[in-house]
């Protein structure tokens, strides 16, 4: 009867036992729960700053190209010109130069 009861005493002693280590385990899951959902907020949170971010750089990129090609054609236009302009002249004064040479050498 004795034994009986030093077993029975030493079962309820292991159930204790388990069922604060059972406790200690699920507070500690809790808590890495509460960490892992906290920095998956903080990721999502991330991403979504990154997305943000991304948009408005290709935004600001895409406003940098236009207004590249605006200029650009604002600046060629008047530049072919004036490149027309120089390179007529210099062709007169060329044809000038060569008449001048021409007329020299038939005085000779």
């Amino acid at each position: 009867e004795t034994r009986k009861e030093e077993i029975r005493l030493v079962m309820k002693w292991v159930e204790e036992r388990l069922e604060e280590s059972r406790v200690r385990i699920e507070a500690r899951l809790r808590a890495m729960e509460e960490d892992i959902d906290k920095k998956a907020k903080n990721v999502a949170m991330d991403v979504n700053g990154i997305r943000k971010s991304m948009e408005k750089g290709d935004l600001s990129y895409r406003s940098f190209v236009e207004n590249l090609g605006k200029d650009f054609s604002k600046r060629l236009t008047p530049n072919i010109e004036n490149l027309q302009m120089i390179l007529s002249a210099t062709s007169e004064v060329v044809d000038e130069s060569m008449d001048q040479e021409e007329s020299h050498e038939v005085a000779r």
